[in-house]
């Protein structure tokens, strides 16, 4: 998938989410308070009567005779009365089985509010760019890296995660130059690497759900698959050349960790921007495939980024189910 059509796909998932977050706002109480995000929340609670309410109900009967014009005697004889309107009769009627109680738990505004499912799912589009460190190779320049992620909460602050990105960076200034002599004069050879990245790890927040700011740091392992090759304008000049037009495959194979912090906009909807940091753990490459001696400049830049580290610095959007 070329780079317009990843573009497309980002922003066509960003608005997604914002319409499904709206709109699943829109069907909360009045969506005027916070709230406590969703962790506890006063809507339908159960109820149950209070026990022993034999007592209540006969001193509220003996106020209401009483308010009514009936007086008794200790004997339970009766000295004069008058007449109860019906509609006296039905509304006390009502309050009696209305007399109950709440029977829930305090959320953290002190409020008896019923006690909610906690939200669990996540869903997230990210962009962003990254680059190695360390390659002595040739000068790096990173392009754009575009993927996603998906979560689940297993507490109020760990969340375990998974996530998919395709990033493109671009090197020049080779050390070593395959194509001299071959490329017309006035251009250079450079590369371009293009690596689907999958990582699996747990993220942990300093504070709870019912903050906005909620700073992160987690980690985990990832595991990446790069074709290095040149450029699409140095292909096209070399289409008459088929030795150069060999990807040098690389797999990677590590560990990563990153802090960040998300921000939340409404109860459902966030925003979030992080900074991962990976290592390489081990690695493999289709070098001995390559005709060695014909190109060495892309092996010499493909195995000086299969031992480099990595970053990726990406902000993204993200939804709560």
């Amino acid at each position: 998938m070329n780079q317009q059509k990843w573009v497309g796909f980002f922003i066509g998932s960003l608005v997604a989410l914002i319409l499904i977050s709206f709109k699943g706002q829109a069907a909360e109480s009045n969506g005027s308070d916070w709230g406590d995000l969703g962790y506890a929340q006063a809507i339908n609670p159960e109820v149950e009567s209070i026990p022993s309410v034999d007592e209540e109900l006969a001193q509220r009967e003996s106020l209401e005779l009483s308010q009514a014009g009936v007086e008794t005697t200790e004997s339970g004889s009766e000295i004069q009365s008058e007449p109860i309107p019906l509609k006296t009769i039905k509304r006390d009627s009502e309050s009696r089985r209305d007399f109950t109680k709440i029977s829930t738990v305090k959320n953290t505004y002190g409020v008896l509010t019923e006690e909610q499912a906690p939200i669990r799912f996540f869903v997230s589009p990210q962009a962003g760019f990254g680059s190695v460190l360390g390659t002595d190779a040739a000068s790096v320049l990173p392009r754009y890296a575009l993927g996603g992620s998906i979560g689940f909460l297993i507490s109020e602050n760990i969340r375990l995660e998974g996530s998919f990105v395709v990033q493109e960076q671009e090197f020049s200034n080779l050390r070593l130059n395959a194509l001299g002599g071959v490329l017309p004069f006035g251009f250079s050879p450079s590369l371009t690497l293009r690596q689907n990245v999958w990582s699996g790890g747990a993220k942990l927040f300093v504070l709870g759900r019912e903050s906005r700011f909620r700073p992160f740091v987690g980690g985990g392992m990832h595991w990446s698959r790069g074709a290095l090759n040149y450029s699409p304008m140095n292909l096209q000049i070399l289409s008459g050349q088929p030795q150069f037009a060999s990807d040098f495959i690389l797999n990677q194979f590590g560990g990563f960790g990153e802090i960040g912090a998300e921000i939340a906009i409404t109860r459902a909807f966030v925003a979030q921007l992080n900074f991962k940091l990976a290592g390489v753990i081990t690695n493999t490459s289709n070098d001995k495939n390559l005709n060695a001696g014909i190109d060495p400049g892309k092996s010499d830049v493909g195995n000086s980024v299969s031992r480099s580290a990595s970053y990726l610095l990406g902000a993204g959007v993200g939804i709560y189910f």
